[in-house]
């Protein structure tokens, strides 16, 4: 199974502020705001400084003082309310991914754009991970592939359907050299330079397992 990025049973935030109790933690649930599920999946902070957070009831908008904004299915165009990884790019707009929804989607703050099954096969399967490149473009790394958006169309990274077929891809990176690194559920670290694939696992690196989370 793809790894889930973070399952709490309530969601903690570390409050930063120019006072006393610098260095609070609270503790944020459903029971004491408006967070619409316990369980959330991943988080992402935009420029605004404004704290989103992926669950299974939809998808959570926080100023990290008071004040709450819910996308759901009600009150968004998101496809279903269970939401797997979230970012957000350099300009400020937020990507995700429905499971049972078959869509990745995006939100600049105003319109949602939606990237349903033909163009983007993602079937049941959520996004595990979400990065961008140096280009500012989306890649997407779930359980059968990992795919970046140029130009309106989705482009699958070479060779990683070769890892995919067997093994879930946990995180995905682009490094400074415009190379992809890979965290597998099963088979190590990969990367990929130049349409070249290199595997690193416990019989030929000095990684400790070929479990890689992150």
């Amino acid at each position: 199974m793809a790894k889930i990025k973070l399952i709490l049973s309530t969601i903690i935030f570390f409050i930063f502020c120019n006072t006393q109790s610098y260095g609070q933690w609270e503790n944020y649930n459903t029971e004491n705001s408006s967070l619409p599920d316990n369980h959330v999946y991943s988080l992402a902070l935009d420029l605004k400084n404004n704290i989103w957070m992926s669950t299974y009831e939809g998808i959570a908008k926080f100023d990290g003082y008071e004040n709450w904004t819910i996308y759901d299915t009600l009150s968004s165009d998101i496809p279903t309310n269970n939401t797997c990884a979230i970012a957000i790019d350099k300009d400020d707009v937020l990507w995700s991914s429905s499971n049972g929804g078959n869509s990745a989607f995006s939100f600049d703050g105003v319109t949602w754009e939606l990237f349903k099954t033909e163009d983007f096969e993602v079937s049941h399967f959520c996004a595990s991970d979400i990065e961008f490149d140096f280009l500012n473009r989306p890649l997407y790394a779930t359980s059968r592939f990992v795919k970046y958006l140029d130009n309106d169309k989705w482009i699958e990274v070479p060779h990683a359907p070769d890892v995919t077929g067997f093994s879930d891809v946990n995180s995905v990176e682009e490094d400074m050299n415009n190379e992809i690194w890979l965290a597998t559920e099963t088979e190590g670290v990969l990367n990929i330079s130049n349409a070249k694939l290199t595997k690193f696992k416990t019989d030929n690196s000095e990684i400790p397992t070929n479990r890689i989370a992150s």
